[in-house]
This record gives C-alpha cells, sequence and structure tokens, in this order.
C-alpha cells in the first residue's frame, strides 16, 4: 500500500468515516453491552395508564396482560379514554367486573375538542393517577411478561426519578416488517446507551416509568403542548438528567406492539417522531445525525474505492472489520433486547433504514400535516 494511494481524498474519507462508526460502537454502545443493572427490591404502589382512543380492539386483547402483572403491592390501571367513537368504553366496563384495579376515565367531548394530540389526555390521566409511581403504555401494546411493572419499578434507585424501557414491536414476515424492527433497535442501543453515558434524550411512551412529582415539577408537556408529538422524548428532553434516569433492558420488561403494515403507516409515525427530534438539544441532534449519515456513507465510499481506485483487498477489509464489531457488539447488547436474526442482517438492514429515514425526513419537511389518531 503506497503513500499515494493512502493520501488520496476517498481513502482518508473513508478512514475517517470507518474511525467514527467504530467510536460508536466501541465506545458508546459499549457500554450497554456490558451493562448490569442495580435491582431495588423496594415495591411501592405504582399507577399504569393508558391513552386509548377508539381502541376498544386492541383494549380487549392487551388489557387482561396489564392487569395481571405479577406485583407484590397494589396497583391500579387507568385507562384514559380519549373520546372515543368505538366501544371503547363497554370493554373498559367489562373489565372492571373483572379486574377491581381498572379505573376509567372518560374525557368529556367539549374539552377534547379544544387540544389536539395525546398529551391533553395523557397530563389528565397523570393528574388523576393514584400513586406516585407512573408506568405508562399504549393500548396497541402488551408486556412481555407478568413482571413487566415489577422490573420496570426494580430499576428506581434512591436518585431515580425516570426509567427508560425498550418497547420492540411484534415479528412477521417481510422485509418492511424488519426494517422497522431494525429501526426500533438500533434506536433503543443509541437512547439506552446515551443515557448511561449521562446524557439522556429520549424514550419511548410505550414503556415509559417516571415519578408524578417530577412530571408537575417541570411542568408537563406545557413547553411544547403545541405539537402533536413529543410526549415522550421531548419530556425526557426536559426533565432527564445524568442523576435522575435509570434504563431497564430485562427480557421480561419489554412491551411488545403492533408493526405499522405499510410504507405509508411506517411514514406517518416517523413524520410525528422528525416533529419532535427537531426540538432535541444540539448534542443529541449531532449524535443522531451523524451516526445515520455514517451509516449511508461507508458502503458507498467502500463501493468508489473498489470503482475508482481498484482497492478491492483495502475496501473488503474495511467492510469486514466494520460488520465484525458491529456483530460483536449488538450480539451482545442483544443477550438483553432480543433481536438475534435481525443484527446478522444489520450491515444491510443499517444501510437501508438511514437511507430510507434521510427520504421520510426531507419528504415531511414538504408535508406538514400530522395528526394523534
Amino acid at each position: 500500500m503506497n503513500a499515494i494511494f493512502l493520501t488520496n481524498p476517498l481513502t482518508i474519507c473513508l478512514l475517517i468515516v470507518f474511525f467514527l462508526i467504530i467510536i460508536y460502537y466501541l465506545v458508546i454502545f459499549v457500554r450497554l453491552a456490558f451493562y448490569r443493572p442495580k435491582i431495588n427490591n423496594t415495591y411501592p404502589p405504582a399507577s399504569i395508564i393508558i391513552v386509548a382512543k377508539d381502541e376498544s380492539f386492541n383494549l380487549k386483547n392487551n388489557l387482561p396482560f396489564i392487569c395481571e402483572q405479577n406485583y407484590p403491592v397494589a396497583y391500579e390501571v387507568l385507562v384514559v379514554d380519549d373520546n372515543s367513537t368505538d366501544d371503547t368504553e363497554d370493554v373498559i366496563c367489562h373489565f372492571k367486573n373483572i379486574y377491581p384495579n381498572i379505573n376509567y376515565l372518560k374525557l368529556d367531548n367539549n374539552i377534547i375538542n379544544s387540544y389536539r394530540g395525546k398529551k391533553f389526555p395523557l397530563s389528565i390521566g397523570i393528574k388523576n393517577a393514584k400513586h406516585e409511581y407512573l408506568l405508562l403504555t399504549d393500548a396497541d401494546c402488551k408486556p412481555a411478561s407478568d413482571k413487566w411493572l415489577m422490573k420496570m419499578i426494580e430499576s428506581y434507585s434512591q436518585d431515580t426519578e425516570i426509567v427508560l424501557g425498550y418497547g420492540k414491536y411484534e415479528k412477521k414476515k417481510g422485509f418492511l416488517n424488519s426494517l422497522i424492527r431494525w429501526d426500533t433497535f438500533i434506536h433503543s442501543v443509541m437512547y439506552f446507551s446515551a443515557a448511561l453515558w449521562g446524557f439522556p434524550y429520549m424514550g419511548v411512551g410505550r414503556n415509559l416509568s417516571y415519578k408524578k412529582e417530577l412530571f408537575f415539577k417541570v411542568k408537563g408537556f406545557a413547553n411544547h403542548m403545541h405539537i402533536n408529538s413529543g410526549d415522550d422524548d421531548l419530556f425526557i428532553k426536559e426533565a432527564a438528567n445524568n442523576k435522575n434516569t435509570a434504563i431497564c433492558i430485562d427480557p421480561q420488561a419489554h412491551t411488545i406492539s403492533k408493526v405499522p403494515n405499510t410504507l405509508k403507516k411506517y411514514f406517518i409515525q416517523k413524520k410525528r417522531h422528525f416533529r419532535s427530534s427537531s426540538l432535541y438539544k444540539l448534542d443529541a441532534s449531532i449524535y443522531l445525525g451523524l451516526f445515520h449519515l455514517l451509516e449511508i456513507l461507508l458502503p458507498l465510499l467502500i463501493i468508489l474505492q473498489i470503482v475508482v481506485l481498484k482497492a478491492y483487498l483495502f475496501a473488503i477489509c474495511i467492510f469486514i472489520l466494520k460488520v465484525v464489531i458491529q456483530i460483536l457488539i449488538l450480539y451482545k447488547i442483544n443477550h438483553n433486547l432480543q433481536e438475534k436474526k435481525l443484527i446478522l442482517f444489520s450491515p444491510i438492514l443499517d444501510f437501508v433504514s438511514s437511507l430510507v429515514l434521510s427520504i421520510f425526513y426531507i419528504i415531511s419537511i414538504f408535508n406538514k400535516k400530522n395528526k394523534w389518531k
């Protein structure tokens, strides 16, 4: 390998991109790979809050899993009905006869029409929750086990006010399903790792816990109530810090959601996230944006090495080294997040996912319409 080759701009760019990606995996993500939680065996009363809008079908399927949690002390399941027009109320009344820990809050039509999005009904739910420890999820989610609540609460320590959980998507056939699950997996790796390094920037409302006192201390969603999305990540942006945030990646503490079954539904979901992510702090924006840019650039630069410089061996070695490091770190993380098959196809999925997200982001700039339901 001669000096002219090493000083070629394409080679320099490839080495820089490769080096930066390796920093993500061997410096930032490696901490999550070897994470060992500290278990707190104190179990205070807790409130599980679900905001539902026309979700009778999902409530029929998932509410029993939530009401039958193996928890040492009493807990409530508070369902906030966001002006549903289906038979949500009938479903809740039916389950209330079976599970005495269910509480039902139906919002008035005149009130809810003054607001848009999930934040207002969620705020009402938090205000009416009986207990200090809150656990939030969605109607289309079910816990991975009957120890979901227990494992999430066990993650609290003396200084903890927020616990970030893992909300995964159900596995189905098809490349779109793999792509969406990969997107969820790698972004979870990113925000869990960031939290362990002391700069928590987001969580997911499908599996998120925090204290009621903290919610009111930061004035809830008041600073971003005008944005439909952000009840999870924008709240974390304002409320989380390097001392009060913990993570829970125990497989028994996952939630499982229905996956968007079309590219259009996936785009609508991501568009809501783009809207809130535009308000992230600068360090979080750089952290996220740079990673996806690098994952797009690396394979393109490797192809250019082969086509333009005919540096076959060098390009292949870079690619193999990146893939080996990536799979080793993610395989270790997978012990808890449990997406083994996705990791085997990660070299393809990370490029396609980053490319699709970039295209979605550009389209969303020109498509401003957004809604809660």
